[in-house]
């Protein structure tokens, strides 16, 4: 026995790697080597020991991981029980540093899981954190912060970025305490409430909400201080269950901020506000479909410009009207509005000048030595550097007198300031002893030729 003791005291001495044999029973350090740290064995699974004592065959290795306190180092272990020549019960264990492979995947999971520009947790912990809730009282408090792009075009990236940190920074020290914030998109951020009341959180929202109503300062690069304003978009959403995927989480948040973005105020998103998201949302698709479907339901019609003194009609305002298939009437404040913020403005302008033209060309009233031809366009639109180039070109084709063309300003928008027109006038009132009567309808006007000056 003492011959077979020191030949295998022998083989595992000859092992690099740090290898020990244990009483399995006891503990007992019977055989190590001199890089073995005794240290190791002390955080021998209890499940591994037995799952070794109840085998009656001892012939299965196991392999666990051990991080020594203090040390900060990984050591990966196999272990196997055997009988040894006294009948009783060992483990060998052979012992390998895996520290630097466990430093790489702690940083793969850290960079999967978190938001490298902000050290911020991403939208996929959000998730994973997401799947451990239970009961009620989950919420996400919902923000994106506006005006960021405005802000790195006007001064620089990286002063937009520390802008974006001051903000997160104060949101972080004024949201109640162990809640954590998450980057979902890369202006959409989530804090997760666990176990809260609806109250508490929208406490906390409302306090987060009204710090935007102050500038914030910052020093910009030449060391002057400089206050900016930024606004924030923000709804409160109820999570009643663990998430089930991290699509469904991206959805609810998207769901929440389409909202809030479009409303402009704290909302609390419910089932009714779900609702009415998904019909404004068929009303988006349905506007867009139509626009770009050959203008599929609208019109013109046509409201006269009446001289007060004369009573005669001196020019008409044409007006944008939409059949929404299958619903009927809209008001044209409500389609503008959403074809300005779909980016379909333009779109719709143009067919309305092209339409109206054509059709005041076949009635013979440009030939009218005072006729005026109205048309509205958006406010956003006069920031469009080829706005002129493209009425000319309607103009053009018409061959219709520029002076006979006025631009009004649609309300639905604040006029930006300096807008780069340079040749096309645009007025807010077409001209003084003027009124105007209510809307005609095309054919309507086309009877009513005998009343223009």
């Amino acid at each position: 026995m003492r011959e077979s003791t020191e030949i295998f005291a022998e083989f595992i001495n000859l092992k690099e790697q740090p290898t020990c044999l244990m009483d399995l029973e006891t503990g007992e350090f019977l055989l190590a080597n001199e890089a073995c740290k005794r240290k190791i064995m002390e955080h021998f699974p209890q499940k591994i020991k037995k799952q070794m004592k109840a085998e009656k065959n001892q012939k299965k290795s196991y392999t666990w991981e051990v991080c020594l306190p203090y040390e900060s180092v990984w050591y990966s272990c196999t272990s196997r029980g055997f009988s040894w020549f006294d009948e009783r019960t060992v483990v060998l264990t052979t012992c390998e540093d895996v520290t630097a492979a466990k430093i790489a995947e702690e940083r793969i999971h850290y960079l999967a899981y978190h938001d490298k520009r902000l050290d911020l947790p991403n939208g996929v912990k959000l998730y994973e954190d997401s799947r451990e809730l239970t009961g009620v009282g989950n919420f996400y408090l919902c923000f994106n912060i506006q005006d960021l792009r405005k802000i790195n075009n006007l001064y620089d990236r990286k002063l937009g970025d520390r802008l974006l940190k001051q903000i997160l920074a104060w949101v972080n020290a004024n949201k109640d305490t162990g809640k954590q914030i998450y980057r979902v998109e890369s202006s959409d951020f989530v804090i997760l409430f666990e176990n809260c009341e609806r109250g508490e959180v929208m406490r906390a929202a409302m306090r987060i909400y009204n710090r935007f109503e102050r500038p914030w300062e910052i020093e910009l690069a030449s060391g002057v201080r400089k206050e900016l304003y930024v606004g924030i978009h923000m709804g409160v959403l109820g999570v009643g269950y663990p998430a089930t995927s991290y699509e469904a989480v991206q959805t609810s948040v998207e769901k929440v901020m389409s909202y809030a973005r479009h409303e402009n105020y704290l909302i609390l998103f419910d089932e009714e506000i779900d609702t009415k998201l998904s019909e404004r949302l068929k009303f988006e698709a349905d506007l867009r479909r139509c626009i770009l479907n050959d203008m599929e339901g609208f019109s013109l019609i046509y409201q006269p410009i009446v001289e007060a003194a004369s009573e005669r009609w001196i020019g008409i305002e044409a007006l944008c009207h939409w059949e929404r298939p299958g619903y009927g009437p809209v008001p044209s404040a409500m389609f503008v509005q959403e074809a300005e913020s779909l980016g379909l403005i333009s779109l719709l302008t143009e067919w309305v000048l092209h339409e109206a033209i054509r059709q005041v060309q076949e009635w013979g009233l440009d030939k009218k030595r005072r006729f005026i031809l109205n048309i509205n366009i958006s406010p956003i639109q006069l920031q469009e550097r080829d706005l002129s180039i493209k009425i000319g070109r309607v103009l053009n084709r018409y061959n219709f007198p520029s002076r006979k063309l006025r631009l009004g300003i649609s309300e639905n928008q604040e006029v930006p300031i300096d807008p780069p027109v340079d040749i096309i006038k645009t007025e807010r009132s077409l001209m003084k002893g003027v009124y105007f009567s209510k809307p005609v309808q095309a054919e309507v006007m086309g009877e009513s030729l005998e009343k223009f000056a």
